[in-house]
């Protein structure tokens, strides 16, 4: 008895071991909890409310969402370098000859470069922000993509989003710098980056310094532009919630200012701002500018006119000429028939409200005439003058071109060679490997560049680059002959809507036969099995060097596609301003040449 009396107290004492550890973790995580309260970011505190004060909840206001408009972006998610699809993977060995083995598919394209983000703000109930109409915004968001940029409209719930909102909600501000606040913390709440009013355009070269200075996305500080106030601005997250700190807590006198920069003039630090020189590159249609440049002009011309001084600055850019590379060009006519549509509506003077009046920013421009629109130049062949920088495409001409399926080369060679004319229906792997020239697109293509006997295999590098790497771009546009050029697509590249060219191209209907069947054949049948598929294999694997510039150009343009079309989803969730986009616009869609 003694023994389980004794073993009884052990397993008693035991068990109130247990119990006491067990409580005693419950409490340590309680308090460990609480602790943790004191490591939070200001921004997610609730700040201090009196008694008696009652603040409504967004969800309590009535028609909120019809007033401030959808719901609110989310901060941008991390880079991702590693995208990929069927057709194309993205590679630092980009500029290999070919793209692992001749014969497979998917081609290596180079790293797609993460656009840095530019915001502006826009609240359709706002006094401030003028009715232009959906055409400004959609002119903004245009001029800036294709500068490289990922143009992001903000909206009142974005700054309601932001945590630092809570701490102005009992402020009795000015209306105009109320304006001003929100604007800030729907960019806080972004995480920072570029903010850029919506009537400030950039209209400048790619490789502007400006531009590339703001491309990089790095700006340690927040930074403002000499006489550009409330129109530019670039700053990191942190600095930002800085000023937005600074502002809530100073006293009601700096309070009555009536922007962001007299509201932190006093600052005695001098530590909030950064300024820097003006930047030239941008244009910035304020109402002043407005009022006294282009008077009596109705706000829902701007967005119109943005786009003549967008189009005027490229037709001035490249004055001395656009190229068209169309090797063999006496044979091509058909073929290239829709390069050269595009070419012709590039060239076109644009339309505007004020034809003669230059752009804010480049008061002594050259407007368009027609007699002062650049000359349009065939090339057989890349010019071996090649510029000063290292790069390959000249800086003051523009480069077009669109490359042919391998199969489509050699049926037009084949048309066109008198002893085999009848034979361009019947074509078959032991034809096309006795009688036909190989990569005779290659080298046409860089017949100036390298000595004859310099194989095409290992001039497809050069092309690449001169296609896709960073140094060119912004100098020339390429695709396929299959695909040919979509209009919106060239549009967005460019930064302006092209005027409608309504000119003839004149082609022998011949020809023209020959290339709408080939084009045909090779649409229908790639990627599918057979022995028409097995035909179209063998003809690239016959021309490799001209197959691989084929798919390097397509995978290029189909992942640009995709990479539009994937932020245009995006943006459409939040804010309007895509006015004639969605439906088409009175310059038409389409492609060129059909």
């Amino acid at each position: 008895m003694k023994r389980l009396a004794t073993r009884a107290i052990a397993i008693a004492t035991r068990s109130l071991s247990i119990r006491t550890l067990f409580i005693s973790l419950i409490i340590l995580f309680f308090i460990s909890t609480s602790s943790l309260l004191f490591l939070l970011p200001s921004e997610t505190l609730q700040p201090y409310i009196p008694s008696g004060i009652d603040i409504p909840r967004l969800h309590d206001v009535p028609g909120l969402s019809r007033i401030i408009g959808p719901g609110a972006h989310s901060p941008p998610p991390s880079a991702n370098s590693t995208a990929s699809s069927d057709s194309w993977y993205s590679s630092w060995s980009w500029l290999n000859p070919f793209s692992h083995s001749k014969d497979e598919d998917r081609v290596v394209l180079p790293v797609l470069e993460q656009r840095c983000p530019v915001y502006t703000y826009y609240d359709p109930n706002s006094e401030f922000d003028t009715d232009f109409g959906d055409g400004v915004l959609l002119a903004w968001r245009r001029a800036w993509w294709a500068q490289g940029f990922k143009p992001i409209v903000l909206g009142p719930k974005d700054a309601i989003s932001n945590g630092l909102y809570q701490q102005f909600q009992l402020q009795e501000n000015p209306p105009r710098l109320r304006y001003e606040l929100f604007r800030f913390l729907a960019w806080g709440y972004m995480g920072g980056g570029v903010f850029a009013d919506y009537r400030t355009i950039p209209i400048a070269a790619y490789h502007d310094s400006d531009l590339a200075a703001l491309r990089r996305c790095d700006t340690p500080y927040l930074v403002r532009y000499t006489g550009q106030e409330g129109y530019i601005y670039s700053s990191p997250r942190t600095s930002i919630d800085n000023l937005l700190q600074y502002i809530a807590h100073t006293d009601d006198s700096e309070r009555n200012a009536t922007s962001i920069e007299e509201a932190t003039k006093l600052d005695p630090n001098r530590n909030l701002w950064r300024e820097e020189p003006e930047m030239t590159s941008l244009a910035i249609y304020s109402p002043e500018v407005l009022s006294e440049q282009y008077k009596n002009m109705s706000p829902r011309n701007l967005s119109i006119l943005i786009n003549a001084h967008v189009h005027n600055f490229f037709l001035e850019q490249f004055s001395d000429g656009l190229n068209v590379l169309q090797p063999y060009p006496i044979l091509t006519a058909a073929l290239m028939r829709q390069t050269y549509a595009l070419a012709q509506s590039l060239n076109t003077c644009p339309e505007s409200p004020w034809p003669f009046k230059c752009p804010p920013n480049r008061p002594k421009c050259k407007p368009c005439t027609i007699n002062s629109r650049p000359t349009i130049f065939t090339l057989k062949s890349l010019s071996k003058e090649k510029p000063s920088d290292g790069t390959i495409l000249p800086a003051n001409k523009f480069t077009i071109s669109a490359i042919p399926h391998p199969y489509v080369m050699v049926s037009i060679l084949t048309f066109n060679d008198t002893r085999f004319k009848d034979m361009v229906d019947k074509l078959d792997e032991q034809f096309i490997e006795r009688y036909t020239e190989k990569d005779v697109w290659v080298l046409a293509a860089t017949a100036d560049l390298f000595e004859p006997l310099f194989p095409a295999e290992n001039r497809t590098s050069t092309l690449k680059k001169a296609i896709a790497d960073g140094k060119e771009q912004g100098k020339g546009l390429w695709a396929t002959t299959e695909a040919g050029w979509n209009r919106r697509e060239v549009e967005w590249r460019l930064g302006f809507v092209l005027p409608q060219f309504t000119g003839e191209i004149p082609v022998q209907v011949e020809e023209g036969d020959l290339v709408e069947m080939a084009h045909n054949f090779v649409n229908k049948h790639s990627g599918s099995k057979g022995k028409a598929a097995k035909l179209l294999k063998a003809t690239k694997e016959m021309n490799p060097a001209d197959a691989e510039m084929w798919k390097f150009a397509k995978a290029l343009n189909e992942r640009a596609v995709l990479e539009r079309e994937k932020w245009v989803a995006e943006e459409k969730k939040f804010q309007s301003g895509w006015g004639d986009e969605e439906q088409g616009h009175k310059w038409g869609f389409g492609w060129f040449g059909s």
